[in-house]
């Protein structure tokens, strides 16, 4: 009769390895098993951190694709600001312009209101500080009368009067003058 052992003895691994040819000595087979168990876990963690450096450089190039694209639409982002800030500058500037034009008119206004019948602009202009009006008049006495009527008693400044000569060409007789008015506060 043929029996079967199905029960491993003790030296069943060490007859493996004398198959092989090598002989280990007891006394190095456990530091020997620890050797290789540490070499088993060495070669499972460099694999699991090649792994994790793959996903690591996968999710660093996706990242710079949408930081690539987040830079163009920061710099879009950048432009439209500038634009609005050109805008915000540019009503600003026309609200000034309008306020300096409305007080203008205010300014002519007045000045064409207090003239009197006989004296008649031909050029009126805005210098520095002040508007230079030109023109005729029948009298000297229209002329200051003129000057009377411009000066406002709630102004420091009065109008002056730059030049008068005769108009000899005139029929009838006339004058023609140059007065300085400065602006109103």
């Amino acid at each position: 009769m043929t029996r079967f052992d199905y029960l491993p003895h003790r030296g069943h691994a060490g007859v493996a390895i004398r198959r092989l040819g090598l002989v280990i000595d007891n006394r190095i087979r456990g530091p020997l098993a620890a050797l290789i168990a540490t070499l088993i876990l060495v070669a499972l963690l460099a694999g699991a951190s090649i792994v994790r450096l793959h996903s690591a450089q996968d999710a660093y190039i996706a990242a710079s694709g949408r930081l690539a694209n987040d830079a163009s639409a920061l710099a879009q982002v950048r432009e439209i600001r500038a634009g609005a800030l050109d805008g915000t500058r540019l009503i600003e500037h026309a609200a000034q312009l309008r306020a300096t034009n409305v007080r203008s008119a205010d300014e002519l206004v007045w000045i064409g209101n207090r003239l009197p019948a006989h004296v008649w602009l031909r050029s009126l202009r805005k210098e520095n500080d002040g508007y230079v009006l030109e023109g005729t008049a029948l009298h000297v006495t229209d002329v200051g009368a003129a000057i009377l009527a411009l000066h406002d008693r709630t102004h420091p400044t009065v109008p002056q009067l730059v030049s008068l000569r005769n108009d000899p060409g005139a029929s009838p007789a006339r004058v023609n003058y140059r007065l300085r008015v400065p602006t109103l506060p």
